[in-house]
């Protein structure tokens, strides 16, 4: 980097990686798509070049992309991100899922109608423009600080909702659903979004370009949606001790449920196999298999069986990502692996002891479950206890007393 008459150059090199992986390493919560907030970091770089010539104190960079992050977030807008989901009749009420409102409609609401038809007209590479048939609309309201940050935090808060409904969905095996183990052993989502996205104002007018499309075109039918009206409340009682818990706590459940259901959406079976093996990484905040494993069997009374099972799936996500085998049976692996994921969701989210935050969740995974080695944890820490409480008719000295 270089400073000429105040305007500071970057050659091009090594900044870009540089600075890409120290990007990398920040850790944030601030609700701004990524590469809005690596435009605000390289600004924060180019503004302390510019003042000081040198980074000889970090906190000074971060402070500077902190003040730059804080003033956009003060200039929220209100979006309003419209698409579809393969319900035909059952319409779900509306729920509000991390501040983003969704509501659903057989119809789209007339404001939205013109914007929306001329962003179906823009050609997209999976050749698609034209609403799912059947598909309800709809509507999430968002306030952001832009079109994609608004984008993102719509799909997230539907893939949430998406999520909870899969719980209450039945997980039987289907002997005579069709030829292969895929269909056999179903792991896919109940709830399918369309192909289509867009984002509009909130007086429904068009956000230019801001319209997206599915990686892959999904051609299913929309769905009766029996028995919906009780998977809807069973979301509404899940979403409300999401509420009650802290926002740590929350955001940690909203964020694994998130990841659930973009494994569920993921069509090639192996790669869901690796997404669903990540969802258990977050669920038990450990990335070694023996840590996985051993804070999984934690909720099981059989634990030598689900241990044996957990290490077999291990090895065949291991054989896919560094081996790059297929695994054999890979529908039915991800069928049990699913059965895993949920019961350990429900749980969580459930937050039967009231956890504040993700750490004492993991802690408690983390603890033994045999009755002898807890008797004799519970006596060690009474030994301790008594050996730190001051002896009777001693006064405890303070810390500025002199012998």
């Amino acid at each position: 980097m270089s400073l000429t008459n105040g305007r500071v150059s970057i050659a091009v090199g090594d900044y870009e990686f540089y600075a890409d992986a120290l990007f990398g390493l920040l850790d944030h919560s601030y609700t701004i798509d990524e590469e809005t907030l690596y435009r605000e970091f390289e600004s924060a770089v180019r503004d302390l070049f510019r003042e000081s010539d040198s980074f000889s104190d970090p906190k000074k960079l971060l402070l500077k992309f902190d003040k730059r992050c804080g003033a956009l977030l003060a200039k929220k807008s209100t979006f309003v991100v419209i698409t579809s989901v393969n319900l035909k009749d059952a319409v779900p009420r509306g729920r509000t899922v991390n501040q983003c409102a969704i509501r659903f409609h057989k119809t789209l609401p007339r404001k939205f109608r013109s914007a929306r038809a001329a962003l179906l007209k823009v050609e997209n590479s999976v050749g698609i423009n034209v609403e799912n048939d059947g598909y309800l609309f709809v509507e999430v309201t968002v306030t952001a600080v832009n079109d994609y940050t608004a984008f993102e935090m719509a799909m997230e808060a539907l893939a949430v909702y998406r999520g909870l409904i899969q719980l209450h969905v039945s997980k039987t095996i289907n002997q005579f659903a069709g030829p292969t183990l895929a269909h056999r052993y179903p792991a896919e989502p109940q709830l399918k979004l369309g192909n289509i996205h867009t984002v509009h104002t909130a007086e429904g007018g068009p956000i230019q370009n801001a319209h997206w499309f599915e990686e892959t075109i999904n051609k299913d039918p929309a769905i009766e949606g029996e028995n919906f009206a009780a998977a809807d409340d069973g979301v509404r009682r899940f979403l409300r001790k999401m509420t009650n818990s802290s926002p740590e706590f929350s955001q940690f459940c909203t964020k694994f449920i998130a990841a659930y259901t973009t494994a569920l959406d993921t069509r090639d079976a192996d790669a869901k196999l690796v997404r669903f093996w990540l969802c258990l990484e977050l669920l038990t905040g450990a990335d070694d298999a023996k840590n996985i494993i051993k804070r999984i069997a934690f909720f099981y009374s059989n634990q030598e069986v689900v241990v044996a099972q957990l290490k077999a799936l291990r090895s065949a996500r291991n054989s896919h990502v560094h081996a790059g085998a297929k695994p054999p049976r890979v529908a039915l692996k991800n069928f049990v692996l699913v059965g895993f994921i949920e019961n350990l969701i429900v749980f969580v989210v459930s937050n039967h002891f009231k956890f504040d935050n993700r750490q004492q969740w993991w802690d408690f995974m983390s603890t033994t479950t045999d009755i002898k080695s807890i008797d004799e944890q519970i006596a060690r820490l009474r030994m301790v206890k008594k050996f730190a409480r001051p002896a009777r008719g001693v006064p405890e000295q303070s810390d500025d007393s002199h012998p």
